[in-house]
């Protein structure tokens, strides 16, 4: 009986042929199944768009190197080692890589090469309602905004809970018998950016387990 591993880890160096080892298994998958749109039932994600550009534009190029007689030198290697894997005819090859190519482009909008943070906002939108969330929310990537708004949301709970109250009276008289603005924004605002830094990550380490009291 054959057993299949759940998944497969490509531990590599930056330069050492990843893109060309994840295109591979991608096409490998498309290739091996008759059925011309079965790219629809996969999905990529990466972590940057140029990353995502990159694979489409090299899955793509590939395929149409692969529906061309003979292959073009720059992919022997991927049909060879393609072949080999798959136990596919190099006939087979060919003609399925011109179907799924046609196929690709009529019906680029399902082609899933995306990024994780592309992906998760699909998510997240398909599941809005059942979330509670609005579904015309927005998601922001703006550090500075996502900042200002969590030291907003602090601020505001001033006068409702009670350790928090005390605390951020203490720092604002505190500033004031030294001479400096009692508005305690800006610094909370500055404070908050330590945790965008990897730098600091060590030092933010020994508070994490601390409770406000």
């Amino acid at each position: 009986m054959k057993t299949s591993q759940p998944f497969t880890i490509y531990n590599a160096s930056a330069g050492s042929g990843k893109t060309f080892t994840l295109v591979k298994s991608f096409l490998k998958k498309v290739l091996q199944h008759p059925q011309k749109g079965y790219y629809k039932h996969l999905l990529a994600i990466t972590f940057t768009n140029k990353a995502v550009a990159e694979m489409k534009q090299r899955i793509i190029s590939t395929l149409v190197a692969f529906s061309k007689n003979p292959i073009p030198a720059s992919h022997e290697d991927m049909f060879l080692a393609i072949q080999e894997e798959t136990e596919l005819s190099s006939e087979i090859i060919m003609q399925r890589a011109a179907l799924v190519l046609k196929h690709l482009l009529h019906h680029y909008a399902q082609f899933s090469v995306e990024t994780i943070d592309h992906f998760n906002h699909r998510l997240i939108r398909t599941f809005a309602h059942d979330l509670k969330l609005a579904s015309n929310f927005e998601i922001s990537l703006d550090i500075d905004e996502l900042l200002s708004r969590a030291v907003d949301n602090l601020i505001e709970h001033a006068g409702k809970d009670e350790n928090i109250t005390r605390i951020l009276l203490q720092f604002a008289l505190q500033k004031t018998e030294e001479d400096k603005s009692w508005d305690i924004a800006f610094d909370l605002k500055k404070a908050a950016k330590l945790l965008t830094k990897e730098n600091e990550t060590s030092h933010l380490t020994l508070l994490k387990h601390k409770s406000i009291e």
